[in-house]
């Protein structure tokens, strides 16, 4: 090891023009960078304005000359936005759906139940507790729906996962022959 006494400790320090080459590569990675996230914003925003003028019935011909670009760029880009979208509802169910499904069955019994005060309370005239009857009839007709139609909508999302787990187990398959 280099004594401070000595001027051999020079010797170990980077020569200028490797200096240079560190500085001249950390820019050019930089400037990498940011033309790439410049170009990925460039094409996010391409994508909503696809998705608003797919909103407004246009054709993808008629999007492609609007906005400049090839008809095939815009089939890539509405290919893409269909498999967001259907990621987007998938993470739905997958997260947040059962929440917002127990939270809807708690609210409508929520409403029966007052809907049932209603009812039995004698100071409430009978076009009131006549009203309360119908919400009643109407929540259990509307939780009977949810209760019915909702094991199917989670059933649907377990099939995906089992699939999505096949679909991997094949794929590592493949890479490991």
């Amino acid at each position: 090891m280099p004594t401070m006494g000595s001027m051999d400790w020079l010797s170990s320090l980077p020569r200028p023009e490797a200096i240079k080459c560190i500085k001249v590569t950390f820019t050019n990675r930089i400037l990498h960078n940011l033309n790439q996230a410049l170009h990925n914003f460039k094409i996010e925003d391409r994508r909503r304005k696809v998705s608003s003028l797919l909103a407004q019935s246009m054709t993808e011909s008629e999007i492609a000359q609007m906005l400049g670009v090839d008809q095939s760029t815009i089939s890539r880009d509405i290919k893409v936005l269909k498999e967001s979208a259907q990621q987007f509802v998938y993470d739905l169910a997958k997260s947040d759906l059962a929440y917002y499904y127990k939270q809807s069955i708690d609210g409508i019994e929520e409403a029966k139940k007052e809907s049932w005060k209603i009812y039995n309370d004698q100071t409430v005239p009978i076009r009131e507790k006549l009203l309360a009857l119908k919400l009643i009839i109407q929540s259990d007709e509307t939780r009977f729906k949810l209760l019915s139609e909702g094991p199917g909508l989670l059933a649907i999302k377990s099939l995906e996962d089992r699939l999505n787990r096949i679909e991997r187990m094949g794929e590592q398959r493949q890479i490991s022959r």
